[in-house]
């Protein structure tokens, strides 16, 4: 572990509801905002997991999601401990692939964004579809943070009530609920292997789920900014992987009961993308509904996208504090933006975006969104690592950290540490052979191992650059700083924190669903 310098920023415009323990935007008249409840919830999730059915099969996907959404729970116990310890805005994430992997998150939720739209009007050209998608963005982002804030918490309330309404008809469909609707027996179980398409068929689907699910941690981005990082990260802790867990779960094991994996409207099977919900819908003969998840997904889509530049630009705000890159990024406006950040931010999604409009853009961008996509399990890799340094130092230099009131400190450690590194390396290998044999491809292909393989040639390359340039060196133990940064809790959130748990298990738990 390396000496880092504490974060100075200026009093954030984010706090953390003491009600409801979420992220919130504090108001000049008191008025405040949810900002995570329902984030990250995309296209990943309304779209994208029929392709995870359609490679690995029901149980496979099953598998897959299931392996992904434990490895989050995994590193939101081990980043709890350090990030509420040494909380920064900006966080771990201070690599430039998760920088323009975010970029890049932009331009494909534009993407879909439009081809929603191509879906009631097939004439309307894409690149309309991006610009509005793109000069929406641009004027959230031109408003006062609190703007912000507000459209996260509606359109969160929106998405969670959205994919709670058709899990329960999904559910309700199941048993012969519609029009056209029969029971299902578990038809698209026993019809054909459970496994499609094997270890290759797995990997894929693996790499779907990492890409949909594991930046689902991106809440300790703005934990950083909190200011109760100790009350905001260790709820976040027990919600995120619950939240992760229902929703992708629940939502791939109702599709993969209601649709064969062989189906040619899933995701990546036609020409026209197609939501498992909407499909279920129309097989069961309940027409409207489907119009209104459009809506829906369309919102998603704008939301998640209006995110990555949220995150994006935090990133680059942190990457500025550490002097990788000049001081003046980081600054903020009196109305706590920070423009630079978000202005080069903005023109590089933008520049990715319609760069999908040249002639080799979209080779361009696959290769960009690949950045991202691989880089996952090889920060979770870093995260394990620098979880068993964190502990071994505290051990060599006997820092009283965990017998301070109201201590975070992961559960049953070092179990989830053990288990995210397992995790990443077995990931680490189905990137590998994914890369080697391509789905749909018989015959090596360099290039194809590469587009896989960039994002953990980017972290390689830029760590041993950073370590180069700076002549950084792994400090022994007992030489580590934990005392740069260090957050102690200060009397205002001790009693804050006192008077939420002397509160009932019951008054506690209800906090946890509400959405005020």
């Amino acid at each position: 572990m390396e000496e880092v310098e504490a974060i100075k920023t200026p009093k954030s415009a984010l706090d953390v509801d003491v009600v409801t323990g979420e992220l919130v935007e504090l108001h000049p008249d008191g008025n405040h905002a949810v900002i995570t409840l329902g984030s990250n919830i995309g296209s990943g999730l309304f779209i994208a997991t029929g392709k995870g059915i359609a490679n690995a099969g029901p149980l496979g996907a099953v598998i897959a999601y299931g392996l992904v959404a434990s490895c989050v729970a995994a590193v939101l116990q081990v980043l709890g401990e350090m990030t509420i310890a040494f909380p920064t805005s900006g966080n771990f994430i201070d690599y430039a692939d998760r920088f323009l992997g975010w970029c890049a998150v932009l331009g494909s939720e534009a993407t879909f964004f439009s081809l929603i739209i191509s879906t009631w009007n097939s004439a309307f050209p894409e690149v309309a579809g991006v610009t509005i998608f793109i000069v929406g963005a641009i004027v959230l982002f031109s408003l006062p943070n609190r703007w912000f804030a507000w459209f996260e918490y509606f359109t969160s309330i929106l998405k969670v009530i959205a994919i709670t309404l058709f899990l329960i008809l999904d559910f309700a469909i199941i048993f012969g609920a519609g029009p056209k609707g029969k029971v299902y027996h578990g038809e698209t179980w026993n019809a054909g292997p459970v496994f499609k398409n094997g270890f290759n068929g797995f990997s894929t689907s693996s790499l779907l789920a990492l890409w949909a699910m594991s930046d689902q941690v991106f809440i300790t981005i703005m934990v950083g900014e909190a200011e109760s990082p100790r009350y905001a990260m260790s709820r976040a802790a027990k919600t995120v992987p619950v939240r992760v867990a229902l929703l992708y779960l629940m939502t791939i094991t109702f599709s993969s009961l209601l649709i064969s994996p062989n189906d040619p409207r899933l995701f990546g099977g036609s020409a026209i993308t197609q939501s498992p919900f909407t499909i279920a819908l129309k097989d069961a003969g309940i027409h409207g509904l489907d119009q209104f998840l459009n809506v829906v997904i369309l919102i998603s889509c704008f939301g998640f996208g209006a995110e990555s530049v949220y995150v994006a630009s935090r990133i680059l705000r942190a990457l500025s504090h550490q002097r990788l890159i000049p001081e003046l990024i980081a600054s903020v406006d009196s109305r706590g933006r920070p423009i630079w950040s978000l202005i080069i931010t903005g023109s590089i999604s933008i520049a990715l975006t319609y760069l999908n409009f040249s002639r080799t853009g979209t080779t361009i961008f696959n290769w960009l969104v690949s950045i991202t996509s691989s880089a996952f399990f090889t920060v979770w890799i870093i995260i394990s690592i620098t979880s068993f340094r964190f502990r071994a130092a505290l051990k060599k230099q006997k820092d009283p950290l965990f017998k301070e009131v109201f201590a975070f400190r992961t559960c049953a450690w070092p179990l989830p540490t053990i288990w995210l590194l397992t995790c990443s390396v077995f990931l680490l290998v189905c990137c590998i052979y994914s890369g080697l044999y391509p789905l749909g491809s018989d015959k090596v292909s360099a290039y194809n191992f590469f587009q896989y393989m960039i994002g953990v040639v980017i972290v390689l390359v830029f760590s041993l650059a950073h370590k180069v340039i700076y002549r950084t060196k792994l400090r022994a133990a007992s030489e580590v700083d934990l005392r740069s940064g260090r957050r102690t809790l200060q009397e205002p959130e001790i009693a804050m924190l006192k008077r939420y748990y002397d509160q009932p298990a019951w008054r506690r738990a209800l906090t946890y669903v509400k959405f005020w």
